[in-house]
Parts: structure tokens; sequence; C-alpha cells
């Protein structure tokens, strides 16, 4: 039994990060045209079965073009399809799962687990519908099938997102699995590709096939996943195939063992640094960090406006004029630190971090009395 497992494509995404108007309706189209490698793939791996574990779409109404690329291309796949809806597209009564598919495709419509048999495996699905609930209560068993898939938009709680996870996430921890006869459990959620291994179980995520935000999350290459089923006494034999049009690039440049030369030879170090790293097919965001005798000088803002080779230049100035105090210690400038950290790490936007950002550098400089 072979699989196609993909899932976090986000169709029709916002994009709002990207302020040019051309390069966001091309990213678009980079999302858009993974809808359109589900046939190809699925042709070429020749696989029994497609599973979409969650967030196909960006949002639960995405503009009708992107609804009628997805059903041609999941009616193009001539295999079966299911698709289990997730948080950004739940399922709902006239949402946009809540209409005619093509016959080939499945919707799991209920957050209940359903049971759908293709060839030797049994699909147990359960769709997100916004009510939280343990993930594995009622899941079935089908014992005439040979393999048992589960398909879920769910949150393993590895210790990096554990703190993050909304109950609506059907979270779960991966020692959980073991209590399941399930084979390979198809998941989506985790915008990273994660796999996880339980003697003769598997699960695995992965991943959005673009990255869709400048954030760890989203950086690098992009997969969807071949996922063969030989044996139910053997573990299944998983393949990441890369399928990413361009990549989301983070790099943060230390400019730390710059702080003796002149400023203007730390402005061009930093061009040099950036070029190094230029693709026209990257979505790059550069961190500038360290602590300098002088403020930057450079225009961060002018350098990405010249977007040097990139397709997308963002670049963030987080150097600092004096070395961060010890978190706890008991002066103003600490205090101001700790309460300016806080509202980086709970800013709603961008640009809500970008000014918490700018008035933290600014206020240092006037708390340690160092021109503005």
């Amino acid at each position: 039994m072979k699989i196609l497992h993909t899932a976090d494509i986000h169709l029709a995404p916002r994009l709002e990060y990207i302020e040019d108007a051309g390069r966001r309706a091309q990213r678009r189209e980079d999302v858009a045209a993974q809808a359109d490698a589900i046939p190809r793939l699925a042709r070429e791996h020749g696989v029994d079965a497609v599973v979409i574990a969650g967030d196909a779409f960006d949002r639960d109404l995405p503009a009708q073009a992107e609804v009628a690329r997805l059903a041609r291309a999941l009616a193009d796949a001539a295999v079966p399809v299911l698709v289990a809806p997730g948080t950004h597209d739940p399922w709902r009564p006239g949402g946009v799962w809540d209409r005619d598919w093509p016959a080939n495709v499945t919707i799991f419509r209920r957050d209940e687990w359903e049971t759908v048999r293709v060839g030797e495996a049994a699909f147990h699905g359960i769709a997100t519908t916004g009510r939280p609930r343990v993930l594995f209560d009622g899941l079935p068993t089908d014992p005439d099938a040979r393999f048992q898939v589960g398909v879920a938009h769910a949150s393993m709680l590895w210790a990096d997102v554990k703190e993050k996870v909304d109950r609506k996430n059907y979270p779960f921890e991966e020692a959980d699995l073991d209590a399941t006869a399930l084979n390979y459990l198809a998941l989506g959620d985790h915008h990273r590709m994660r796999v996880a291994r339980r003697g003769v179980r598997a699960a695995a995520y992965p991943g959005s096939p673009e990255g869709i935000a400048l954030d760890p999350a989203e950086a690098g290459d992009r997969f969807m996943l071949v996922v063969t089923l030989t044996d139910p006494a053997s573990p299944p034999t998983i393949e990441p195939v890369k399928v990413d049009r361009r990549e989301v690039y983070l790099e943060e440049l230390d400019l730390g063992d710059l702080q003796h030369e002149h400023p203007a030879d730390v402005d061009e170090e930093v061009r040099r640094r950036i070029a190094a790293a230029a693709s026209p097919d990257r979505l790059a965001r550069f961190d500038l960090t360290g602590v300098l005798h002088h403020a930057l000088s450079l225009d961060v803002s002018a350098l990405a406006e010249d977007d040097g080779g990139y397709f997308l230049l963002q670049v963030r100035d987080r150097t600092r004029t004096v070395p961060a105090p010890p978190a706890d210690l008991p002066t103003i400038r600490a205090a101001f630190e700790r309460r300016l950290a806080e509202r980086l790490a709970t800013a709603a936007s961008d640009s809500d971090r970008e000014i918490a950002q700018r008035a933290l550098a600014l206020g240092v400089q006037a708390l340690e009395g160092l021109p503005l």
C-alpha cells in the first residue's frame, strides 16, 4: 500500500508581509501550484491513495479559483483522496468542504472518527470543527483490513511546541500512539517535516509544501511524503519528496566580531555577508545581532528595498551598543529590558514587534546616556 501524504498547503494565503503586489501574486501562485503537484506525484510514485491532513486552505472561505484548482487536481489524481479538515479550513455546514467534490474525494465531516476502506487499508479520519477533544478516544479498528491508517490535523506535544498548542488542535503525546492499532498516522498542523517512530508504528508531518511566512518553522526544504506499507509487522517506509519552488531562508549575522571596526567597514561587511547568500528563489530575513561600540549606521530599510538578488529580502537591526544585563539584576534598565522582552514575546504582528524592538534599542541607549 503506497500513500501520498500532504498537509498545510494553505491555498490562498494572505502573505501581508510581502508588500510588493506583483511578488505577492507570484508567491500565491507558488502555493497554488502545490495543488497541481498532487496528481503528478501520485502518478510518478504509483500511489494507491492521497491523504490531505488539514489546512489545504488558508481560510475557511477562500476564493473560488483556488477551490476549483484543488478540485481539478484531486480529480486528476485518479486514486481515492481522503481529506481531514484542519484548523484553518475546519468542517462546518456551508464551509469550504461542505460542497460537491470529485467522486474520488472523501471528506471526513465529523469530530468523531470515521472509517473508509481503500484496498488493504482502513483509513480512519477525523475533522477539525473547533471543538476540543481527546484525539484517540473512540478510534476504531477494522479487523478485516491489513493496515490501519489514521488521518488527523492534530498537534503532537513535542517539547518545543508544547506551550503553544491550543486544545482545539487535538493535542496528544507521542507515547499515546503505543495504545493504538495504527500502522501509520498521517498528520497535519506542524509546518516542519517531523517523523515519530514507535516500533512498527509511525506518525509524520510532511510540513507545509511552501514556506508561508518568515518563520523558523517555514524555513528550508519543504516536502510531501510517499509512505509505503508492506507488512503490518514492519514500520512503514517514509520517503520525503522535495516540492518547494522557493525557499524561506533565515540567518542571524552576529556582528560582535566587528565592534572595533570603522562603521563604514561594518556596513560593507554586512552587505558582503548578505550578498553571499543571495538567490532569486529565496525569501530571506537577516537579523543583525551583537554588541557594537557605535550604533549601526547602515540603512537596513534601504538595503531591503534593493533586494540584492533575492525574491524577498528583510533585514532587521538587533544590534546593541551595550551588553544585555543579567535577567534578574535589580536595576531600572534590567526591569525596562524585561518589560520590553515581554512585549516582544507577545507582539501580535511584525509591525508591533518592530516598534517594541526599536523602543528597546532607544530606551537602553537613553538609560546609558548614549547619543540617540
